[in-house]
């Protein structure tokens, strides 16, 4: 993936908000094109999802190891 398809998820990490910077959205959209971008936010959405469900219920790490806190 290149640097600057990284930039989306991550704004949208950062910023913590239900949207980007507008010329971010359009790099991306020109790199990617709408559907993978689509796809890209969907997937970052889904971590997020599942992160905050294992985090709300404290589900420990398998095997024994240590978080990634």
């Amino acid at each position: 993936m290149k640097a600057s398809s990284r930039t989306l998820p991550s704004e949208l990490n950062a910023t913590r908000s239900l949207s980007v910077s507008e010329a971010n959205y359009r790099r991306c959209i020109a790199l990617l094109g709408e559907q993978a971008i689509v796809e890209l936010i969907s997937a970052v959405g889904f971590y997020v999802m599942v992160a905050m469900m294992l985090n709300a219920f404290d589900v420990p790490v398998s095997g024994g190891k240590k978080p990634l806190n």
